[in-house]
């Protein structure tokens, strides 16, 4: 770029000392002399050294006046080290600014994002007509589609200004990917870009821990039209201590336990971790209810390994939602020193069976063993306490019981459910309710196929096939086996030491899992050459059905008699019955999405956020009802749903991902390495990029060097003119 271009038309009178060197040479015509043959036989031997001095000369004075009038044009180098031409003044600027979480630390100097906004605003204010810009915030819809840059600066500032701190992490990989690859469709003379970030290794790798090179291919290709510039916002590796995870359990196990009881004691675990190279050591947690301290309790922390802050005999006096908070002591990153969990408290869990095969035996009923699993508190001589409350209804009876109490209900050995009551089952569960579903004698496995599993489209995640029967004579029989699952249910099993196997199954009816591994999983298998599946679980819009291929009652196996057969019940009841309320519990913008009838919300539905806005968000029919989808849920916090109806308000709870929470970060040698050490200008302090950038945009200016070889070479002129003057005077004499 040149300051002064038109003085570049003063490089021309470097034509002036060949223009006159060629006039010179046709004013003199040739002469025989005679009396002039021996002085130029005398000076042949000095024609070649002359003629070289004399082009010596001449080239001298052509740069001479050639580098004045570039000397005079005032040229600067741009960032490529290259003259740009005088209308590639404009510049495009692209900033790309991290406000993943992990920019909240705080400092004497503010925070990452403080000084990052701080940097950015310093270059636009500097910016001048014509200039072009736009902003890309990694946790905000810009990071999806690169705006398109404007001229209109005073809305880049805007957006600047109204940016604040992300609650989610930042995939600058993807993104910087993305600027890249639109930087090089854009048509500039000269494009910037900025990225300003903390250089948290988790936002580069993501959980890959390795570059997959997409970034570098995309910057080498800009790197001739593209000045990049990366800038260290944080300064250095800050420690920070982070509540992972809380669960509420029925025990000390760790397993997250859904369904509260009144007055039934539970255990609150919260998981913390401090990520530093250092030992934190003593640290103080405190865990609230509905905001009064209930409970504190000391954990000792090492570097970077989880520690459980354990609450034991945690009660609910009252029925409805509750937020368990936990505190840790406040450190530079206060975002993740707390975490919350909505949870739901009933009086009891209540659970209606339906018997299938109703007997005057006592022993011989279809829900018997199911319903001193479910609630052993309510019979005689069975032990425990539980937070089910359990209805048994017949066949008849269930076409006619109302399905709003329950939270579960049980189907053991019905023969069919009437298409009167399917369409009631259906929404019990696509709103949250559990079913659970045994099989036997009685039941009629086509109705089952038809209407309960409808090719794939019902309640069902399984075909119901043809029936097994071994012989009663022979002893032969067959076997759950779980080792090698993977289901919540069973893994918890697991931790406890509860092996269904040890059951003998005799009867059970083959079942074809669905192939849909989103919505269907197999709990267990039978130990058959195929490996039947023995249950299957199907999720089915909020709620869960569980399909067992066998019944609950000795006739066909000894499973209800086996030590195994209660923990199975109650695992699997409560991984039922949660239901809606395990999704109360949310991750950051992961959307609230409630099934509701039309009687269920009145007309002006809202939902209050975190920072108590109160948001009207009314529910959209479908084609199976009503649906409630909020997906504002970009910060974390607890959200509260008002039906505008008798429905009883709804907490959920937005957590963290505690991912961020790790602030190792990329170092500069990692960057170049993974990147190319050429594809980026590294800047170690914001503070530093306004004159960082001013260079690189306005190029280095060269016209004082150009000063000094003006006058260097006139130097060298005049005395190589004296020095062949002088050979020139001698040889004449």
């Amino acid at each position: 770029m040149f300051g002064a271009p038109w003085w570049l038309l003063g490089t021309l009178a470097g034509a002036g000392p060949i223009i006159i060197h060629l006039l010179n040479r046709q004013r003199f015509k040739r002469v025989l002399w005679a009396a002039m043959e021996w002085l130029l036989k005398a000076l042949e031997r000095n024609r070649r050294r002359m003629r070289v001095e004399n082009l010596i000369l001449l080239l001298i004075r052509v740069l001479i006046l050639v580098l004045l009038a570039l000397a005079l044009s005032r040229p600067v180098l741009d960032t490529r080290g290259a003259l740009a031409v005088a209308g590639g003044s404009r510049v495009c600027r692209i900033f790309v600014l991290d406000n993943s979480y992990s920019m909240g630390v705080k400092g004497e100097a503010g925070t990452p994002l403080d000084r990052a906004k701080k940097a950015i605003g310093e270059i636009l204010d500097g910016a001048t007509g014509g200039d072009l810009g736009t902003l890309v915030v990694t946790g905000a819809e810009s990071a999806e589609i690169i705006p398109e840059p404007t001229t209109n600066l005073s809305d880049v500032r805007e957006r600047l200004d109204t940016t604040e701190l992300s609650h989610t992490d930042a995939d600058l990989r993807t993104i910087l990917t993305k600027v890249a690859k639109r930087a090089g469709k854009l048509s500039f003379p000269r494009i910037m870009v900025y990225v300003l970030t903390d250089l948290q290794k988790q936002n580069w790798l993501g959980e890959a821990e390795t570059d997959d090179g997409a970034l570098a291919k995309a910057l080498e290709k800009i790197k001739k039209t593209t000045g990049v510039f990366l800038v260290d916002c944080a300064g250095g590796e800050s420690s920070n201590t982070a509540v992972k995870r809380l669960v509420v359990s029925a025990d000390e196990t760790g397993e997250a336990q859904g369904l509260v009881a009144v007055n039934v004691p539970v255990t609150v675990r919260a998981t913390l971790e401090h990520f530093a190279p250092d030992a934190r050591g003593a640290l103080e947690v405190k865990m609230l209810i509905d905001g009064q301290v209930e409970k504190t309790v000391q954990v000792t922390l090492e570097a970077r390994e989880p520690v459980v802050a354990q609450f034991t005999n945690v009660k609910f006096d009252k029925p409805g939602p509750h937020v368990v908070r936990v505190e840790a002591d406040a450190d530079a990153l206060r975002l993740d020193d707390t975490r919350e969990l909505a949870v739901d408290v009933d009086e009891t869990v209540k659970v209606l069976c339906v018997n299938g095969s109703p007997s005057t035996d006592l022993v011989a009923n279809e829900t018997y063993f199911l319903e001193r699993a479910l609630a052993p508190h309510e019979f005689e001589f069975a032990p425990g306490v539980s937070v089910f409350s359990v209805k048994t209804v017949s066949e008849v009876d269930f076409v006619t019981e109302d399905l709003g109490d329950y939270r579960l209900v049980m189907l053991a050995n019905v023969f069919q459910v009437p298409e009167a009551k399917l369409k009631q089952l259906e929404h019990f569960v696509k709103i949250g309710g559990g079913l659970v579903v045994f099989l036997g004698d009685r039941v009629e496995a086509d109705a089952y196929n038809r209407t309960l599993h409808a090719d794939g489209k019902g309640l069902l995640g399984a075909r119901i096939l043809e029936r097994k029967s071994f012989p009663s004579i022979g002893g032969e029989h067959a076997r759950f086996v779980a080792r090698d699952s993977e289901h919540e249910v069973m893994v918890a099993l697991a931790d406890r030491n509860v092996d269904v196997g040890v059951a003998r199954v005799r009867e059970y009816f083959y079942l074809d899992a669905d192939d849909d591994p989103k919505n269907v999983s197999v709990l267990f298998r039978y130990d058959n050459r195929d490996g039947t599946p023995a249950a299957v679980e199907k999720k089915f819009g909020q709620g869960t059905v569980i399909l067992v291929s066998t019944a609950a009652t000795r006739r066909w196996s000894t499973f209800p008699v086996t030590p195994s057969f209660a923990p199975f019940v109650q695992e699997v009841s409560s991984y039922a019955a949660r239901g809606a309320a395990a999704r109360r519990n949310l991750k950051v913008g992961e959307p609230i999405v409630v099934r509701l009838l039309s009687s269920e919300f009145g007309t002006n539905v809202s939902v209050t956020n975190p920072n108590k806005e109160i948001l009207e968000h009314q529910p959209e029919e479908d084609t199976e009802g009503y649906v409630l989808k909020f997906d504002k849920t970009l910060v974390s916090g607890m959200y509260t749903v008002d039906y505008d109806s008798e429905k009883p308000k709804a907490e959920y709870c937005v957590m963290l991902d505690t991912r961020e929470s790790d602030l190792r970060r990329m170092t500069q040698g990692e960057l170049e390495e993974a990147l190319g050490p050429e594809a980026f200008v590294f800047v170690d302090d914001p503070g530093d990029l306004r004159a960082a950038a001013a260079e690189a945009e306005s190029g280095t200016s060269i016209w004082k060097t150009l000063v000094y070889s003006v006058l260097t070479l006139m130097l060298l002129e005049a005395l190589l003119a004296k020095v062949f003057g002088s050979r020139r005077g001698k040889l004449r004499g």
